[in-house]
């Protein structure tokens, strides 16, 4: 039997033209969903990433994991970056999520890609969200109530995403601005009585708002509303968090100059959304946020702003062909200081401070699919993304004050046209395959130094205009020969362009001081992938419909076992690594001496370097009231070649674990509580590309419980790093070790309607 849709013309406004492909292809394939306050896309059963059009998970030629926004709120992190950190093959640059872990250092890294330099891409709701000068994510504004869900493809989505999708695409899809629609007695005149035999439906707001408070200091509150008018729908989401922080150095090696690094940021957002016509929904989106944050030392400080906003127009799904389009424009500021500490730390020198990092984007895209009956599509799409930006910094600190000024910076755009086909073949077979061609350029690139004594202008470069095009194909077969069993294998090119922070801002961290390179190269990725899926069903199975409401849950079984199996490879050329500088006679080319136990690095393109291995995954769920899971990832980054460096051939990729596990557990202990627990064991690894740095084993261990008192309202407690186990997530060259949050305990209130 097909599941009841909602066709009413005046609910339609209150559902996405994504939510309505999905309901359709729901239909299509006989798939139950859900309708209701939280949308139709809270179901996982559909993927958009890798071809910017719904699919179902078991049709697709690639790895996905399909995360469902309530889900992902019963994860114990803190954070939704350590909620997806679980998934061994998504990792962070900075190893674990920590409280006061400053956000321009949190890069994500898939399969190992991404270590050094930007190597996934991240978008939300369609539109970049990797920082535009820096590339660096800010977790902090994914909206973890508002979530709808989570799309993490390793390996995949370059042809349909392009620049910047070197290891792959991971996306964020908030819930719509939508309201509820419900049953509610009627009446036979306009103003008569209710009468309880009578029904009509009516469409009311949701929201949901959660209060939290744990250790160290930290307090959140999270909301988000949705109101329909008879016009549209007004949605407001919004976060403010607050943490005193830890101190940042390993306990066994503070002293009087280590103090707690706090972080504190909030955001709000704005979305309007209305019919236009009668078969296009426009969506308005503003959005701002502020933070500030300390690095562990009283000098060292920095503090972050931005603003966005984006126009969204999307047609009505029909029965052959959808589309959308959005325009996005933002612009954002940073600063931050760096200082040296002594041996003793008992006191720390200025080395940089960044007091500027001004930064300006635009873009658009569009994209459209062509369904056809048989279930075979085709998608086609352009975008364009432009920014600006410079970092303004002064540095060489001497006698009191710092003695010369950096202004560096360009521009960069970059566009690109793609065109995909997911083809239905004999036997259970499907193929996609498709190209992307993209077109960039770089402009006004300068470094212009200062001397902030004399104010002369000792030193001040201007870089050549450069282009190219970039070719991203891309190929795979997915195969189910029964129904219970899939195989895929896939291939695709992905390149990405250094960020004009990599390419002119030189920035320290943790007794590392880097230099940009104005000269890196674009980086190319060649991967390929084959895995296979199995499920065991055993027990009868069940469904559930809810009364009064217009869905039914899944159909499941009562009982399964699912084993899958992945190997991939990934050919690297001119991915951007490190390599350290000898001083010379003047000190480093920017920040000058350095005092004793200081590293300089240079960032540098490796010529070659591989990444390769292999995932293997058991999840079994026993009855609908457990489930649990194994995962495992076994990775060899190794350099192959480096023409101005033959030294680092043989070395292991700077920030790459050989292995990593993860072990989650969810049991529905009653109708009201529900106990969840992770484990994640993460190898040693090399902060730098030399091998001279070294981080050993780390465990990490979450659970958390959460109690239903009532349909509006969930208690919560979890505890992160429960047995408070030693994170190490950089190592000075000095031998200072840098850590992640010890134990943190966190509760709180989750109220909704």
């Amino acid at each position: 039997m097909k599941p009841y849709v909602v066709v009413e013309s005046s609910f339609r406004a209150f559902l996405t033209p994504g939510e309505l492909q999905w309901i359709k292809l729901y239909w299509d394939l006989g798939i139950d969903f859900a309708v209701g306050g939280l949308g139709a896309n809270r179901s996982s059963l559909v993927v958009m990433t890798p071809l910017r059009e719904p699919q179902s998970p078991t049709r697709t030629a690639f790895t996905a994991y399909v995360v469902d926004g309530k889900e992902s709120n019963e994860w114990p992190s803190d954070s939704i970056a350590g909620a997806l950190s679980s998934y061994p093959e998504f990792g962070l640059s900075e190893r674990a999520d920590s409280p006061g872990s400053p956000p321009q250092r949190d890069f994500v890294t898939l399969r190992g890609m991404g270590a050094v330099g930007v190597g996934a891409r991240v978008l939300l709701d369609g539109v970049p969200f990797n920082d535009p000068f820096g590339g660096w994510v800010p977790w902090a504004e994914v909206p973890r109530d508002g979530l709808a869900r989570v799309e993490v493809v390793p390996g995949g989505g370059a042809t349909a995403w392009g620049q910047g999708a070197l290891g792959g695409v991971v996306q964020f899809f908030t819930l719509p601005p939508s309201g509820e629609l419900v049953l509610k007695p009627g009446s036979l005149t306009e103003n008569g009585p209710l009468d309880p035999a009578l029904t009509k439906q009516i469409v009311v707001g949701t929201g949901q708002v959660t209060a939290e408070a744990g250790s160290f200091g930290t307090r959140e509150v999270e909301f988000f509303a949705s109101q329909p008018t008879s016009e549209g729908v007004l949605q407001v989401l919004g976060n403010t968090y607050s943490t005193d922080g830890y101190p940042l150095v390993s306990p066994q090696q503070r002293g009087p100059i280590d103090d707690a690094a706090g972080n504190r940021h909030e955001w709000l957002e704005a979305r309007w959304r209305q019919l236009v016509g009668k078969k296009i929904v426009l969506t308005v989106t503003v959005r701002g946020s502020e933070e500030t944050h300390g690095e562990g030392t009283p000098y060292q400080q920095g503090s972050s702003s931005g603003r966005f906003a984006s126009v969204a127009l999307a047609s009505h799904p029909s029965a052959d062909f959808t589309w959308n389009g959005v325009v996005y424009v933002q612009d954002g500021q940073s600063s931050d200081t760096f200082s040296s500490v002594n041996a003793a730390r008992t006191a720390e020198t200025p080395v940089m401070k960044q007091f500027a990092e001004p930064e300006t984007s635009f873009g658009a895209s569009w994209s459209g699919a062509w369904r056809e009956a048989g279930g075979s599509s085709t998608s086609a799409g352009a975008d364009y993304h432009y920014v600006r930006g410079d970092a303004r910094e002064d540095f060489a600190f001497d006698d009191g004050a710092f003695a010369r000024g950096l202004v560096a910076g360009g521009e960069q755009g970059d566009f690109g046209a793609f065109v995909l086909r997911d083809q239905g073949l004999a036997w259970g077979l499907r193929a996609v395959f498709g190209a992307r061609l993209d077109a960039w350029d770089e402009a006004g690139g300068h470094q212009r130094e200062t001397d902030l004594i004399s104010g002369g202008l000792p030193d001040s470069v201007r870089f050549a205009t450069q282009s190219g095009t970039e070719f991203s194909p891309t190929i795979g077969l997915v195969w189910r020969p029964a129904e219970d069993l899939r195989m895929h294998v896939n291939g695709q090119q992905a390149f990405s362009r250094p960020t004009l922070g990599e390419l002119y801002q030189p920035y320290g961290q943790d007794a590392i001081v880097t230099e940009a390179n104005p000269r890196l190269g674009t980086e190319r990725n060649t991967s390929v992938e084959a895995g296979a899926e199995y499920t065991f069903h055993f027990g009868a199975d069940q469904s559930k419909k809810s009364p009064n409401t217009y869905y039914r849950s899944p159909i499941f079984a009562s009982g399964k076992l699912v084993v899958a199996a992945t190997v991939f490879s990934n050919d690297l050329r001119d991915a951007i690594g490190n390599l350290n500088l000898a001083p010379g006679t003047g000190g480093y080319p920017v920040f000058g001496a350095l005092p004793a136990g200081y590293v300089a690095q240079q960032l540098i393109n490796l010529d070659r370097s591989r990444i390769q291995g292999a995932t293997g995954s058991v999840q079994w769920s026993p009855n609908s009231a457990f489930s649990t899971y194994v995962f495992v990832v076994f990775n060899d980054a190794t350099i192959d070649h480096v023409g101005i460096a033959p030294g680092l051939a043989g070395k292991q990729v700077a920030g790459v674990s050989r292995q990593s596990y993860a072990v989650a557990a969810r049991w529905r202990a009653s109708e009201k509580l529900t106990i969840r627990a992770s484990m994640r064991a993460l190898g040693p690894k090399f902060v730098d590309d030399e091998n001279t740095l070294r981080l050993g084993e780390a465990v990490i261990a979450d659970v958390g419980a959460y109690y239903s008192v009532s349909k509006h309202a969930e208690l919560f407690l979890a505890v992160d790093n429960f047995a408070n186990d030693r994170i190490d997530t950089s190592r000075s060259a000095n031998g200072v070790f840098y850590i992640g949050s010890p134990r943190l305990a966190h509760g709180g209130l989750r109220l909704s309607w």
